[in-house]
């Protein structure tokens, strides 16, 4: 009888525990101090594993927040398309909104990161790639010549709300928010087809 295949899920299982108290304890020591004062001897002794065991799964510290990162915007780029007969936006940014407060501790780490900046980047290109799927499959006509200048506008609006929320006091609620995202984008979007 092969065992290869048991010990190999053992393995990952640990690996993947691993990983996720090294991420965990980067997120709760960014709570407290700047991450640019974090070590890895931090992150160890938090995350109760040695800097050997570190270094095994990770090059330094900035390697972690890109593993956040690719996890998340995996996520992001597995959420639905916005398709309805009429367009609507809403079932998208309704599943965007959820996967941000199931991953809002972590979205705030990224955030707060010096990533920050490819995040927005990636999770731009990804809502700007679904919306020219939607808007390009179908039977509309649209303006092809303004097309990607206003799907890169909406794109980098929405980047710019709910980066601007995870910044903000957060009176609003995140589902308001997405609620009323979804109108300016439903007519301005609608707005440029013929």
């Amino acid at each position: 009888m092969d065992d290869s295949g048991t010990e190999r899920k053992k393995t990952d299982r640990r690996t993947n525990k691993t990983k996720k108290a090294i991420k965990n304890a980067l997120m709760d020591l960014t709570a407290i101090n700047d991450i640019s004062k974090i070590t890895v001897k931090d992150i160890a002794d938090l995350a109760d594993i040695t800097r050997k065991t570190f270094y095994s799964h990770y090059a330094d510290i900035p390697s972690v927040l890109d593993d956040i990162e690719n996890e998340i915007v995996k996520k992001i780029s597995t959420i639905g398309g916005i398709v309805g007969p009429a367009l609507n936006p809403y079932p998208f940014f309704k599943e965007l909104t959820e996967l941000i407060n199931e991953e809002t501790a972590y979205c705030n780490l990224l955030i707060n990161s010096p990533v920050s900046i490819t995040i927005f980047d990636k999770i731009k290109k990804i809502l700007k790639s679904k919306l020219i799927d939607i808007y390009t499959s179908g039977n509309m006509c649209i303006n092809d010549l303004m097309l990607g200048y206003v799907l890169d506008f909406t794109a980098a609006g929405l980047i710019g709300v709910y980066k601007e929320w995870f910044y903000s006091d957060k009176k609003i609620m995140l589902e308001d928010l997405t609620g009323q995202i979804n109108l300016i984008v439903f007519g301005g979007l609608n707005a440029i087809t013929i």
